[in-house]
């Protein structure tokens, strides 16, 4: 039996980070949260090994760590490692500032519209976003 995908869920707004773990995890994800940077660091470094991709929201409240500090720290762990930007940013700011690979979802998104992103990179050969 393969074990679910371990999918890290960084998200600062209240509302969305429940409902996102939630989503992912009717489809089978085993599901981390953070509502943090800084949570989302420690965990990455705890299950570094373990995930099968990271979902980050960008603006996270903190004017010193983002989610573009969290997906570089977890391509510097391991980097085939797929990563999800949502965010209302623009797509531009994602592509400029984002990990190579990483897929955009702006904000807001329906949530079998996350469950479709997240299922296509996990089924995309390692290293190519869908």
């Amino acid at each position: 039996m393969t074990a679910a995908p371990r999918v890290l869920v960084v998200e600062d707004h209240p509302l969305i980070l429940p409902l996102a773990a939630e989503t992912l995890a009717s489809v089978g994800c085993e599901v981390i949260s953070a509502a943090t940077a800084e949570a989302a660091l420690a965990a990455l470094d705890a299950h570094s090994g373990r995930l099968s991709a990271l979902v980050a929201d960008i603006d996270l409240g903190s004017p010193d760590l983002t989610g573009f500090d969290v997906a570089r720290r977890a391509r510097e762990l391991n980097p085939a490692l797929p990563v999800i930007y949502a965010s209302a940013r623009a797509a531009e700011d994602v592509e400029a500032q984002g990990v190579p690979g990483a897929v955009y979802l702006p904000k807001p998104y329906c949530p079998a519209r996350l469950c479709r992103q997240v299922a296509a990179l996990l089924a995309a050969p390692a290293g190519i976003a869908a």
